[in-house]
């Protein structure tokens, strides 16, 4: 798997760095163009005169940004063929599994020997007599196919399956990201040898700062209750845009740790236990919405009122 090479006006060869991953570039659906806000890469131009021409688009593909962006998109597409518990995004970069997926080159280079996408030299030369030619955008589900074929074949010639099956027999706390996920909290429980709800609890950065400082001793679970970490689980924007205004003010306030008999009061609610039906459908949809079990289905967790 080698850039293209190719000779400047003065007799001089010039490597075109990054260029290798250019048909692994137009392999990508357009749906993805569209939820990337870095338009330096995704208004890079998909003709191949200025793909190999053009300073500009040369000097993009040439760029860091290129780099990253090529690690970050494929990590995100190969790890879905890897059958690791959990998204990407719930493992830190610590993690081998996630360090694995973010090896662009492997699977690139993996596609080509399964022949399932062409080098770059045999891409310029398909291309090389309509250099003003659209390359068009594949079919919704062309690459998730093709990884489904590549990214076990790299896995086991290079002997990651067995490695990664070890892993996930031995992780440990560096492996999960700051976020609050279901892998994380199962993971915990057996650490702490506990299966209640309220063990999300021991995730919070404070609590995590007091497993440091204690070098592992067990941590004593404090009583919080789910509302006094949501702020800290996973795009809880993105969650909150979901609820209604009520609801939205509700948790606005109760995270303030206002009483719920103030909360009624101020928002027009007779009593406080509608208040604390309210706080309990709120919490039954964010664990739907992160797959996760908080408790909210027992009422003990959210009756506790100080």
């Amino acid at each position: 798997m080698k850039p293209l090479c190719y000779d400047l006006h003065d007799g001089t060869g010039r490597v075109y760095k990054n260029s290798e991953l250019i048909p692994a570039f137009m392999l990508l659906p357009e749906r993805m163009f569209k939820f990337v806000a870095n338009k330096e890469v995704t208004s890079i131009p998909r003709t191949p005169r200025k793909l190999f021409y053009d300073p500009e688009t040369i000097r993009r593909v040439e760029s860091d940004v290129f780099l990253n962006f090529m690690f970050n998109i494929y990590a995100m597409f190969v790890w879905q063929q890897m059958n690791i518990p959990g998204r990407l995004e719930d493992y830190s970069d610590d993690d081998p599994g996630w360090c694995f997926a973010h090896r662009v080159h492997l699977f690139v280079q993996a596609m080509e020997d399964l022949q399932l996408l062409p080098d770059v030299g045999t891409f310029y030369d398909a291309w090389k007599n309509n250099l003003d030619g659209e390359i068009e955008y594949v079919k919704d589900g062309v690459l998730e196919f093709i990884l489904s074929l590549a990214v076990p074949y790299a896995m086991r010639r290079d002997g990651y399956n067995v490695y990664l099956k070890i892993v996930e027999e031995n992780r440990c706390h560096e492996d999960f990201a700051h976020r609050l996920s279901w892998v994380k909290i199962d993971f915990y429980r057996k650490w702490y040898h506990r299966k209640d709800n309220q063990i999300a609890t021991i995730l919070t950065p404070d609590v995590n700062r007091t497993y440091a400082a204690n070098r592992g001793n067990e941590i004593i679970d404090d009583g919080q209750c789910f509302e006094d970490h949501i702020w800290d689980a996973l795009d809880v924007e993105c969650f909150c845009k979901t609820l209604t205004e009520m609801d939205r003010k509700i948790l606005a306030l109760r995270l303030k740790k206002r009483p719920l008999q103030e909360i009624a009061d101020r928002l027009g609610f007779k009593t406080h236990s509608a208040v604390l039906k309210r706080i309990r459908r709120i919490g039954k949809a964010f664990e739907r919405y992160l797959g996760m079990d908080f408790g909210f289905s027992e009422a003990k967790i959210m009756e506790k009122e100080a």
